[in-house]
């Protein structure tokens, strides 16, 4: 599934941080089993509901829903964290989390497999064949490709090095690509970075990420519905009640699959971006460090430099 962004529109990261998922969870969460369950048990009351002030109930659903999508993204990291797969060592037992590793390496694999059986073909079809599949690879398994060539891993020592989902593995490839290219550590770079990124490339990058940030929210809420449904299906009274929730379960669990695939596509678009980033600016935060203060040779390789910087900033010296 390949999702671009129109380039056309002014995204508000406000409005897809907060107010999209805080609606979807009021009305998933909150309306939609209570008026249902109202419809079947408590007619008269729903329907006093309904034709109450349609004003005041609009703002109550909505001054519900900011309130409810800000208090969402207070959590963000950890709801992050939870689909990267870091959560999941904390409560899965750990045959389990080297089961999700194992699969994750698989999948790494068999894109690689499947490429390098096309090495030898010509012609167009096999070149995009080709293309196609070393995207795959460079987008969701790049950090497999740095384990085994770069940091010199045995298979062992690559798949529990991977994390347990697709997502993790997505980021944990953004994170990886400065130090593979330039020798950067990513995460421990980026802050810097960004002070030389133009405030139009700010915002892009923020737009970006609050797409990522959108779908992780609204994957969870609707996981989180169908459960609720589900729930509701074995504890309702009456057969009919049962189906209707059952059906009801079916569409947030699909839902919440399509979510969470958009969200990958989210973050490997997220992904380019940071990669950019680190691509044209890196320079300009080179030339501010003063490299004969921390003894460095200037003439060294760019790699050589880049982690001699990090050892003389994160370490403690004389």
């Amino acid at each position: 599934m390949n999702i671009d962004l129109p380039s056309d529109f002014n995204y508000s990261p406000s409005f897809l941080r907060v107010i999209i998922p805080g609606l979807s969870f009021t009305i998933s969460v909150i309306i939609a089993p209570l008026s249902i369950y109202l419809y079947f048990n408590n007619y008269l009351l729903l329907f006093k509901i309904i034709n109450s002030d349609k004003f005041s109930l609009s703002v109550a659903i909505i001054s519900i829903s900011i309130l409810i999508g800000i208090l969402i993204n207070s959590i963000e990291r950890p709801l992050i964290q939870f689909l990267e797969g870091y959560s999941l060592k904390d409560f899965l037992p750990k045959s389990v989390f080297s089961k999700m590793q194992i699969y994750q390496y698989k999948e790494s694999i068999k894109l690689i497999e499947e490429r390098n059986n096309l090495v030898t073909s010509t012609g167009l079809k096999s070149n995009i064949q080709k293309d196609r599949l070393y995207d795959d690879i460079y987008n969701y398994y790049s950090i497999y490709l740095y384990y085994i060539y770069h940091a010199n891993l045995d298979e062992e020592e690559v798949t529990s090095s991977l994390m347990p989902t697709t997502l993790g593995n997505i980021f944990r490839s953004i994170e990886v690509y400065p130090n593979w290219k330039y020798g950067m550590d990513g995460v421990f770079f980026w802050h810097r970075l960004k002070s030389y990124i133009s405030e139009q490339e700010s915002i892009d990058l923020d737009e970006r990420y609050a797409f990522v940030n959108m779908y992780t929210y609204l994957s969870l809420i609707f996981g989180l519905s169908y459960f609720i449904f589900e729930i509701l299906s074995i504890f309702s009274m009456g057969k009919i009640l049962a189906i209707i929730f059952s059906v009801i379960a079916l569409i947030f669990l699909f839902l919440s699959i399509l979510c969470y695939n958009i969200l990958l596509d989210s973050a490997v678009l997220y992904g380019h971006s940071v990669r950019s980033m680190f691509d044209l600016h890196r320079k300009e935060l080179l030339d501010k460090f003063n490299l004969k203060t921390m003894n460095i040779d200037p003439k060294s390789e760019e790699k050589e430099i880049w982690r001699s910087i990090k050892e003389y900033l994160y370490y403690p010296t004389d």
